[in-house]
């Protein structure tokens, strides 16, 4: 069982774990700021604080001693607030307990606070390998019996730390540092962050505020928009004005926005405000009136009413990975545009669709199949992202995206364009071979992204509820009607009686009374 120390009262209960190489006092100061509304549960995990000699080192292994430890809390109900290393262990305890785990039943959402993403840590080779020289020997002294690796511990604080750390706080990080087992930290740095949970984790309908600061190089807003938020639908991403060690920079800004994620889960006027993705997008009663009528067939109705059925907002992708289905939602966001609460998962449509090997029967000549076509196609405008803006395509904003497209459509994303080492090193993450699709040239680019454009649109009219705005009657048939009834009113403008009618403003042709 992992060391816990319990402060405050109230529920859910914060169970507050470290970033790496330190310990629960890290929350010192968050703690004081929220323990009247909730009871906080500092927690070391395996190697550090007051938990340095529970062994586990891997992912697996932390998230097993956390289990236990939580189940051993008894807690009714909580919510794992992970730091860093640790939230990557909170990301795996989730999984558990969406699969119905008994130790955790209780939980009831996570605080990421700069986590370290459930995939690899986007660590550079070279940062690590300074990471383990710096602190992965045992303690070191000067023939005095000083510490030497004293201002090793320093810096890596320091670089982890806005400017304004206060001293005291300062000083306590460091010595935590010191005072961790190496072996765990070698570990984390060795195989730890490289795990790769993200498929394991996949896409979880919990609440989870996720916390980035804007100064952290490494696991700043746009890496985590990349990397995390595509595993939590239901997800919110803040940004403070910090680094890396957010709990001890901005413990007071931190502390408010933990509050207000408290205070989401226990009011249910503001539960009541999320979107309510458990009906589908709607559709007006008077052309469900029609669906429903003798005057469409049986076969039509059937796939109108499969059109119908709502998306899961954590639907696990088929084809494409966690990352691609999001890379792909944010593509097809730009095709097609949607208002409302509630709108049609185009992406998660065509994954579904790419994932059943079903398709229109044919594909342009210089594309591979089409799943491998869809996963070169994300692959590519990652990288082209990555090269004209230095960010990922799911951290640029609409307008960037747009201009992407743009010269997708022309046939202008050439691979050529692309510097060696930069597409080299984005071979590696982004996928490449049996891990993604291939890059794609600038005439595939463009054959794929009409496919993208014609599949899109083509799932998006189709919706009934989509059909009901265009005040679309094609769907009665009269197959089943008694007297096969179908239109008798063909003129130009004309309408039958039946017909239900669009409600949005269309503009009329030039010389014409109008269109249906």
């Amino acid at each position: 069982m992992l060391s816990s120390v319990a402060r405050g009262k109230g529920e859910p209960a914060l169970v507050m774990m470290p970033f790496l190489g330190g310990s629960r006092r890290e929350w010192g100061q968050v703690i004081e700021s929220v323990r009247e509304q909730a009871v906080c549960l500092g927690v070391d995990l395996p190697g550090f604080g007051a938990s340095r000699d529970v062994p586990g080192y891997t992912v697996e292994a932390m998230a097993e001693s956390l289990m236990q430890t939580v189940a051993a809390l008894d807690l009714r109900r909580f919510v794992l607030v992970g730091h860093s290393m640790s939230a990557k262990v909170a990301a795996v305890v989730a999984r558990c307990a969406a699969e119905g785990e008994p130790r955790v039943a209780g939980l009831e959402g996570l605080v990421l606070v700069a986590p370290s993403p459930p995939g690899p840590e986007p660590l550079p080779d070279r940062k690590r390998s300074q990471m383990i020289s710096a602190l992965g020997d045992e303690p070191r002294t000067d023939e005095r019996g000083r510490r030497k690796d004293r201002e090793a511990a320093e810096n890596y604080v320091r670089e982890n730390a806005a400017d304004d750390i206060p001293a005291e706080i300062f000083a306590g990080a460091v010595d935590d540092v010191l005072a961790m087992n190496r072996a765990a930290w070698r570990a984390w740095l060795e195989s730890g962050s490289r795990e790769d949970w993200s498929e394991r984790v996949g896409v979880l309908r919990l609440p989870v505020l996720l916390v980035a600061g804007d100064k952290d190089g490494a696991l700043g807003p746009e890496v985590q928009r990349s990397v995390s938020m595509p595993h939590w639908p239901n997800g919110r991403l803040a940004s403070l004005h910090s680094n890396h060690l957010i709990p001890m920079e901005k413990p007071a800004e931190l502390a408010r926005l933990i509050l207000g994620f408290v205070e989401e889960l226990n009011g249910s006027s503001a539960r009541a405000a999320r979107p309510d993705f458990s009906g589908g997008v709607p559709v007006e009663p008077a052309y469900v009136d029609l669906i429903l009528s003798k005057r469409v067939s049986v076969a039509t109705r059937a796939a109108l009413e499969a059109r119908t059925v709502a998306d899961d907002p954590a639907y696990e992708p088929q084809a494409l990975n966690v990352t691609e289905l999001a890379q792909m939602r944010a593509l097809v966001d730009r095709v097609v545009p949607q208002r409302g609460p509630v709108c049609v998962d185009l992406g998660a449509r065509i994954d579904q669709r790419l994932g059943s090997g079903t398709g229109d029967g044919w594909r342009f000549a210089v594309l591979p199949e089409d799943a491998l076509a869809y996963r070169g196609g994300l692959a590519t405008l990652e990288w082209h992202a990555q090269d004209q803006f230095g960010t990922g395509w799911l951290a640029i904003d609409g307008e960037q995206r747009d201009e992407l497209l743009a010269k997708a459509a022309a046939g202008k994303l050439e691979r050529s364009v692309l510097g060696s080492g930069l597409l080299a090193r984005l071979e590696a993450v982004v996928g490449a071979g049996k891990e993604g699709g291939p890059a794609l040239d600038g005439q595939q680019m463009l054959r794929w992204f009409d496919d993208v454009r014609a599949e899109t649109t083509k799932l998006y009219v189709a919706h009934p509820s989509t059909l009901a705005r265009m005040g679309y009657s094609g769907i009665a048939d009269g197959a089943d009607s008694e007297h096969q009834t179908g239109f008798v009113l063909i003129g130009e403008g004309e309408r039958e009686s039946w017909e239900p009618r669009s409600r949005e403003p269309r503009p009329k042709a030039a010389g014409t009374m109008g269109t249906r």
